[in-house]
């Protein structure tokens, strides 16, 4: 049962890097440059270089730092619960608590893992979209099964939970790490794991009864519950700019830019353009003549 659980929540986590992949690029402004012509491309060589005006990240920031949990209250009690904010500060989530709002405004959506350390007391981990996914009943909508999936030590490593057991498996052979890009040289190695060929290290009963992962869903709908990043009407307008500048008319001013600066003043020939004066200009010669006489 839950050996089919791995292969079926890892093709959903493969199937979703794509869209990960580019919205990650476009968050770190390492995005795919606009076509340039490749005359253009030859001429300039190194010396243009690339203009990224991020709008992604500054939109994603001026929420984000909206976004502070600064106390919890429980029923209509009228002061903050401390107990609650001392386990909340006890694994550090005033701080991770805000990567996983930029995460999920990123991604459209980050998850939390609930489980208990060694001396009992709660535990809560912020982890991505890229190493977890939550399966939900379509009939209920409450979460059946979850797995995260990571690449450690050289092997790939799985937990899938379901409300009853949790079973932790590692690849029988080492897995290598492809790059992502040097934005995130990182990401890459939890989806460059295979589909097959895992052995279970652990079987553990599941005593909270459910899955104990929880996501933090942006812009979720009763049926797309994985949520939308909030950069999906932002990507177009960053692509506009890039397309003002890397479109015809910016090519031109690249071939510009890359022409020695005595090449900018001579015809396709070689030989010397010639000035076109307008009136004004005629006007000033004269005075010029004029005042030297």
């Amino acid at each position: 049962m839950t050996a089919a659980l791995l292969g079926q929540l890892g093709t959903r986590l493969d199937l979703a890097r794509p869209g990960l992949d580019r919205l990650d690029r476009y968050y770190a402004g390492t995005q795919p440059l606009g076509f340039l012509a490749p005359e253009v491309r030859a001429a300039v060589g190194d010396r243009l270089r690339p203009l990224v005006v991020n709008w992604p990240r500054v939109v994603v920031g001026a929420i984000e730092e909206r976004l502070d949990v600064e106390g919890f209250r429980l029923g209509t009690a009228g002061e903050t619960d401390d107990r609650l904010w001392a386990l909340w500060q006890q694994n550090a989530l005033d701080e991770l608590s805000q990567q996983a709002h930029e995460e999920a405004l990123v991604h459209g959506r980050a998850y939390l893992l609930v489980w208990a350390g060694a001396d009992g007391s709660p535990r809560v981990t912020v982890e991505s979209a890229r190493q977890v996914y939550v399966a939900h009943s379509p009939g209920s909508r409450e979460r059946v099964a979850a797995l995260k999936r990571w690449h450690e030590d050289g092997h790939g490593q799985a937990v899938v939970f379901t409300p009853s057991r949790v079973v932790r498996y590692r690849t029988t052979t080492a897995v290598p790490v492809d790059a992502f890009g040097p934005a995130y040289p990182e990401m890459s190695a939890t989806f460059a794991l295979p589909a097959s060929g895992w052995a279970v290290l652990e079987t553990m009963p599941n005593p909270l009864g459910v899955v104990p992962v929880v996501p933090l869903v942006n812009r979720a709908r009763l049926l797309a519950p994985d949520g939308a990043s909030e950069l999906a009407d932002v990507l177009p307008l960053a692509d506009a700019i890039k397309q003002a500048r890397d479109g015809p008319h910016g090519h031109r001013r690249a071939l510009r830019l890359a022409a020695p600066v005595g090449d900018r003043h001579r015809a396709a020939d070689g030989r010397p353009r010639r000035r076109h004066r307008g009136r004004g200009d005629e006007q000033r010669c004269r005075a010029d003549v004029d005042a030297r006489r």
